[in-house]
């Protein structure tokens, strides 16, 4: 018998699952590999960025309509540079004004982001309604 988990567990599990595709990427490269830490990050967040588009299209969100893929990973790419500058922004107001430590800075930020991500992806990307307008 298999569980059914909610979506909102199953995106913290998709979007964990991305962070460490991330990061094990980021470390993999440049600790064994000696990949620079700046082109090992931008193949991390490429890496990560197809992982999560597929889990949280896939599993998160169940939404397979055939057709609907190119159109879906152009507005989740738009998204994911969109989170990237919001996340950047509040860790920089973060830290450089309120006087936030940089880790607690970056974990309010990954919340922040990750919480408003839910609701866009849920209504504007892996939404049903959306690609039969497109």
């Amino acid at each position: 018998m298999t569980v059914a988990l909610p979506k909102a567990a199953r995106y913290i599990i998709s979007g964990s699952t991305g962070a460490v595709v991330n990061i094990g990427t980021l470390f993999l490269l440049t600790h064994f590999l000696g990949v620079w830490y700046l082109a090992s990050s931008v193949c991390a967040f490429i890496t990560s960025f197809f992982v999560s588009f597929y889990l949280q299209r896939t599993w998160t969100f169940e939404q397979n309509t055939p057709g609907t893929m190119t159109h879906q990973m152009t507005r989740y790419f738009g998204v994911a540079i969109f989170n990237l500058l919001l996340n950047t922004g509040i860790v920089y107001v973060a830290v450089e004004y309120l006087g936030v430590w940089y880790v607690l800075a970056q974990i309010l930020a990954s919340v922040i982001v990750a919480v408003s991500s839910f609701f866009i992806y849920q209504h504007l990307i892996f939404n049903e309604s959306q690609d039969k307008q497109v």
